[in-house]
């Protein structure tokens, strides 16, 4: 295993749920959240080093993708949110899409 593949093996997605203001108790959908089991938080640094170069950013998109193709597989109706730093759209457009299945 290359040292990309222990990285990505080292995340997870939390899936955090967002409440309606005007409703207690109300889900909304959920914003997806990448997170390390080594850290337990946001890897920041690793992310980082993930979207500075094409080859490596287009990996991680692969894995997002996968990720959320398990989740959407099981809740099929749910709405996700999706922060994406503008590095991750800046790289190949047609990589981009096809990696968030557009």
């Amino acid at each position: 295993m290359d040292d990309t593949q222990e990285l990505l093996a080292d995340f997870y997605i939390v899936c955090q749920p967002i409440m309606l203001c005007s409703n207690t108790n109300v889900i909304d959908g959920y914003e997806v959240l990448l997170r390390s089991k080594e850290q337990q938080r946001f890897p920041e640094k690793t992310f980082m080093w993930f979207i500075e170069e094409e080859q490596r950013n287009s990996k991680l998109m692969a894995y997002y993708s996968r990720e959320l193709a398990k989740i959407m597989d099981i809740h099929s109706n749910t709405k996700l949110s999706l922060n994406l730093h503008p590095k991750l759209m800046n790289s190949d457009k047609a990589t981009f899409r096809r990696s968030l299945c557009l």
